[in-house]
């Protein structure tokens, strides 16, 4: 199994991103949500041998894959507690762990999924968005596509844009995840803001709920209104167009809350979902 392919644990089993509590983000380095994070106090191993420095976004399955060692041999030789790691994390690697050689990151591109994105789109590259972690999977022939708003934090409304999706993709990364774990964003300014590559899976529905399913989030909190018309337009094209483009019927769409239990993406707007679903609105 490639490093591309590992299945990351933090990304499969942690709460679904609109579950979080994303009050939890903080300006500045967010430091709230460093707080979810536990390495737990692990002792040293008796026998220390060649070390790896955890890097952000990397997880005991994707480092056991790195050296073809397995996960339990790991945690028993570093005398883990849990499996949650932070950067910068020390682990002394068992007798026998040899580094993998690493596949061309040009093969790592998934057969069903095609890359077009939405004109006028700001890219990763525009907004900041940093290297991703290796501990993703392949995106498989999307069947879904899932609606969430991501809620909102102290002082999120004096900030712009691209400082919100900044802050949400570092929150991600905290919480062990390969990447921002939504395929897009709806900002308050009307412009759509690229997260993690289509063809990578994305983390945003809990669990197994992410596979062929691609998450769309409006910057925002819509419990008791809608989006005004500057930001709504574009998610309702957004949608529209992404529907089309995967040969998907409207009774694709999904809100957040259908599959876990979760207000996202909010009373007003899942209510408005429906009724473009139901193709109450063109």
């Amino acid at each position: 199994m490639s490093e591309g392919h590992v299945t990351d644990r933090p990304e499969s089993t942690a709460k679904p991103s609109g579950s979080l509590s994303r009050r939890e983000l903080v300006i500045g380095g967010l430091a709230g949500a460093a707080g979810l994070l536990s390495v737990g106090c692990a002792r040293s191993p008796a026998v220390r041998g060649a070390i790896h420095r955890v890097e952000a976004g990397e997880s005991l399955s994707s480092i056991a894959a790195l050296y073809g060692i397995g996960v339990a041999d790991l945690i028993q030789y570093n005398r883990l507690r849990q499996r949650h790691l932070a950067p910068g994390q020390e682990l002394h690697l068992p007798p026998g762990a040899h580094r993998q050689p690493l596949r061309p990151a040009v093969q790592e591109q998934s057969p069903f999924v095609r890359d077009e994105r939405p004109h006028g789109m700001v890219s990763r590259q525009q907004w900041g968005a940093p290297e991703p972690g290796s501990n993703w999977d392949l995106m498989g022939p999307v069947r879904f596509v899932t609606l969430h708003h991501t809620d909102e934090y102290p002082g999120m409304r004096g900030l712009s844009d691209e400082v919100v999706v900044q802050n949400i993709c570092r929150y991600h990364r905290r919480l062990g995840w390969a990447d921002i774990g939504y395929h897009y964003l709806v900002g308050r300014d009307g412009r759509i803001y690229e997260g993690r590559r289509v063809d990578r899976q994305g983390a945003h529905s809990g669990g197994a709920n992410n596979r062929n399913n691609l998450g769309i989030s409006l910057i925002g909190n819509f419990e008791r209104r809608l989006p005004d018309s500057l930001q709504l337009e574009p998610a309702r094209r957004l949608l529209s167009e992404q529907l089309r483009h995967y040969n998907l019927a409207r009774s694709a769409l999904r809100g957040h809350r259908e599959w876990s239990p979760t207000i996202c993406p909010g009373d007003a707007l899942f209510a408005w979902m429906v009724s473009f679903r139901d193709g109450r609105i063109s």
